[in-house]
């Protein structure tokens, strides 16, 4: 594989957004899996190392330039990335998944499928013994990231429900600074402009700053994110079906109709303990996705 000095690697919008993936209509517990793992990688880990290592990418295997870029920007001898098949919001049967209570009749919702292939790993999650890692194949990771993240982990308080590695920057992030007492809000300088690109990419994958641990009130995106087996169940129990929620963000005391699965997971993070990264260990270029279209189930 070529180095980055000697190729600027580019993300493509193949397939829809991140929760991309083919399988059949019938959604199973089950998933095609490719582990990768650099030629350098350590072995004889002990179990609290391998929790942190093992990376969970959900990935269309059909867009072959997105999996590309994903290992070109993420080599690390001390992390094993784990191509999990994810769902195609076009094979969907929605009959099936209605019938199965998976979806709600008379819901207007972006990616379905995206949510599904979430949802995939969040029943994997919720029978390990570890923290469960899961990311989208656009993620860029820091190096240092396994010795950040086992540093985070250990930071984390007993019976933490989900821990946030990285968020989308087109929204806003709502953090508790002094737990009933102060909180803060805040919308990301940078959010319209363009895409990030590889050299912006390969400078934050370079970052060495100290992380921040911060209980979480909102946030958008899930492109990385680590899931305790209590999380992942509470996860499952209460964002599907997929519906049309009302949601009501704290800060701005907006109250908004669900359309993606990470808004309905934002109407229930007071609920859970959950956490951020500050700043953050993964990011994503962010690219719209044209085939991410709100599609009606009737």
């Amino acid at each position: 594989m070529k180095s980055l000095s000697a190729e600027k690697p580019t993300l493509k919008g193949n397939g829809t957004k991140s929760g991309r993936g083919v399988i059949s209509r019938s959604i199973s517990t089950s998933s095609h899996v490719t582990a990768c793992t650099d030629p350098s990688a350590k072995d004889g880990l002990d179990f609290d190392d391998r929790s942190v290592a093992e990376v969970h990418v959900i990935h269309l295997p059909r867009a072959k330039a997105r999996k590309k870029f994903f290992l070109t920007m993420n080599r690390s001898p001390d992390v094993r990335w784990i191509f999990e098949e994810g769902v195609d919001s076009r094979t969907l049967d929605f009959q099936k998944l209605k019938a199965e209570n998976l979806v709600q009749a008379g819901t207007r919702f972006r990616t379905p499928g995206c949510s599904l292939a979430h949802r995939k790993l969040w029943l994997k999650a919720a029978k390990a013994a570890a923290p469960f890692i899961i990311c989208e194949d656009d993620v860029v990771f820091r190096k240092d990231f396994p010795l950040q993240l086992k540093s985070c982990l250990g930071r984390l308080p007993e019976g933490w429900d989900i821990f946030f590695l990285g968020y989308n920057f087109d929204g806003t992030l709502d953090v508790d600074i002094i737990g009933g007492i102060e909180y803060f809000k805040g919308r990301f300088f940078n959010q319209q402009q363009k895409r990030l690109e590889a050299a912006e990419l390969k400078q934050f994958s370079n970052m060495t700053l100290p992380v921040g641990v911060l209980p979480l009130i909102n946030v958008f995106g899930t492109p990385a994110y680590v899931l305790s087996p209590k999380g992942a169940e509470f996860l499952l129990k209460h964002v599907f079906p997929l519906r049309n929620c009302r949601v009501t963000f704290r800060a701005s005391g907006r109250v908004v109709a669900a359309h993606t699965m990470d808004t309905i997971m934002n109407k229930y993070y007071c609920e859970m303990k959950a956490y951020v990264s500050l700043p953050p260990l993964a990011v994503t270029p962010n690219i719209k996705d044209p085939e991410a279209q709100i599609v009606m189930i009737h």
